[in-house]
């Protein structure tokens, strides 16, 4: 009698150790009902809900993050592909000019995932940003010098106004990757 007593006061606690087990990373948005439970599980229960909670946010985050970083890259990555393209495309032609680009290139690229990594390490919430001061002209001309041969080729020309010498503050990479966008 007592066995089976013992084993009825736990069937509670069983089920809902059978409902956690069915959780994964697909489902964080299950919920355990407090209200059936007895009075000593509810607060488990109630904390569970509270961890996935917290669990389906980070997971959000994760997601956010990874979408965020694979949007920022394609533009550098997509530079990166012409300038190799353009290197085995014309082997005689290449310059050490090229080779300085495609470095910076790579230097902005790591710097952008350094700042999104701390971005989503939660760092108050907000990018870091250095700002100095940048010559904004220049800036919008080397956002530019990437996509200048493929709008040759479409016979698309830009036309720059003056405004040579106009300096702002800005975070050279997070402008960099806002003018490239």
């Amino acid at each position: 009698m007592v066995p089976r007593v013992l084993r009825q006061g736990l069937e509670p606690l069983a089920a809902l150790g059978d409902q956690t087990a069915q959780i994964d990373a697909g489902s964080l948005a299950t919920r355990f009902p407090e209200e059936n439970l007895p009075a000593e599980l509810q607060p488990i229960a109630k904390r569970l809900n509270a961890l996935l909670a917290r669990l389906e946010q980070s997971f959000d985050r994760e997601r956010r993050f990874s979408a965020n970083l694979a949007h920022e890259l394609r533009t550098p990555l997509a530079e990166l592909q012409s300038l190799a393209e353009n290197a085995l495309k014309w082997p005689e032609a290449r310059d050490p000019e090229t080779d300085r680009e495609t470095l910076a290139i790579a230097r902005q690229m790591e710097a952008l995932v350094s700042r999104m990594l701390t971005l989503a390490r939660g760092e108050q919430g907000k990018l870091a940003s250095r700002p100095e001061p940048v010559a904004l002209a220049a800036s919008v001309r080397a956002a530019w010098a990437p996509f200048a041969a493929r709008a040759a080729e479409r016979s698309l020309r830009v036309e720059w106004a003056r405004g040579e010498n106009i300096t702002g503050r800005a975070d050279p990479v997070l402008l960099r990757s806002i003018l490239g966008n």
